[in-house]
């Protein structure tokens, strides 16, 4: 398998009988930026500590047009009420939002497609 821009770690990961991956998903806010992690513990990645979100919920396909992205749209689950109450204060359409795909090897090994 060969696809520019994948790291070794990511390709291997993918080409084994057993693939395990989440997403990694850092959305920007005006008060603070959120680290969420697709899993039901804590990731340590690229200097921050992405918090388990089991029920990340859904992420809805993207329409990409030019070099614009335009339509995606996160469902989440299991939200504590405190975080909704503190989310609705937050202007959040249109902020900016970056998904990572992460996958662990056989040997424990964090490899994250950038």
């Amino acid at each position: 398998m060969s696809r520019p821009g994948l790291t070794a770690g990511v390709i291997a990961a993918v080409a084994a009988d057993h693939v395990n991956w989440f997403p990694l998903v850092k959305m920007e806010f005006d008060s603070a930026t959120a680290y969420v992690a697709g899993t039901d513990f804590d990731v340590d990645y690229d200097g921050h500590t992405w918090l388990a979100a089991r029920g990340l919920g859904s992420i809805d396909p993207i329409v990409e047009s030019g070099d614009e992205i335009a339509g995606l749209k996160f469902t989440l689950a299991g939200v504590s009420t405190a975080s909704i109450a503190e989310a609705q204060t937050e202007k959040y359409q249109g902020r900016p939002v970056t998904v990572l795909w992460a996958t662990v090897d056989a040997s424990g090994t964090l490899n994250v497609d950038p």
